[in-house]
Order: structure tokens, then C-alpha cells, then sequence
């Protein structure tokens, strides 16, 4: 089974997996003077979009800073690279340290 291609705003046509890479995350924190960090992650959501001015103008609106928001906007894949293979693949922005093939900490284990 294979996806449609999608027609990029460039004029490429991309197929589904490179589109993939293409995603957006959002990440919202609100001020909570009850924690360490005087903030709480509330809303966490991957966005299939690469209209990052739509996206920011949504999240403004949203989550507006004058009720204590602050949001952060993220490529969802991020490309790094095997520490030991020295070949480069694609991961999540919010991979843990220790989980990444691409720090050493990965392989010591």
C-alpha cells in the first residue's frame, strides 16, 4: 500500500514518509509558581503542517501570554547522527539524551 503524493508549495511532489519530516510541534508551558521551574507543560500536539506563520498566529491567540502561556514551535523530526556508524537518521526534537543512538551516553550502557 502506498500514500498519495503530496504537492509541496515549491512544486515537488512528496510522497508521505518525506512529508513526515516536514511536521511541526507545539509544545504550551503556564506559569505555576507551585513548581521548581515557575512553569508546567500543559498542551503538547504535532501539527501535519509547515505553515509555521498560521501555526504561531494560532497559538497566540490560543494560549495568550498575558494569561501566563508561553509555547514553543519545534520540527517535529530533527536529522542527527549514529555515533558509532557515523550514518545520519531522523528523530523526534524530544528524544531523551540516553536514547539516542547519537550520544554516547546511548552506547555505554
Amino acid at each position: 500500500m502506498t500514500d498519495s503524493p503530496v504537492k509541496h508549495k515549491s512544486g515537488m511532489t512528496l510522497t508521505r514518509t518525506a512529508k513526515e519530516y516536514i511536521m511541526l510541534t507545539v509544545v504550551v508551558y503556564k506559569k505555576d509558581a507551585r513548581t521548581k521551574t515557575g512553569e508546567r507543560m500543559s498542551f503538547k500536539e504535532d501539527y501535519d503542517t509547515e505553515d509555521l506563520e498560521g501555526l504561531d498566529s494560532t497559538m497566540r491567540y490560543t494560549f495568550p501570554s498575558r494569561q501566563g502561556y508561553r509555547y514553543e514551535i519545534h520540527k517535529t523530526m530533527v536529522e542527527r547522527r549514529n555515533l558509532m556508524t557515523g550514518k545520519t537518521y531522523w528523530e523526534r526534537f524530544d528524544t531523551d539524551f540516553a536514547a539516542s543512538p547519537s550520544s554516547e551516553a546511548y552506547w555505554s550502557m
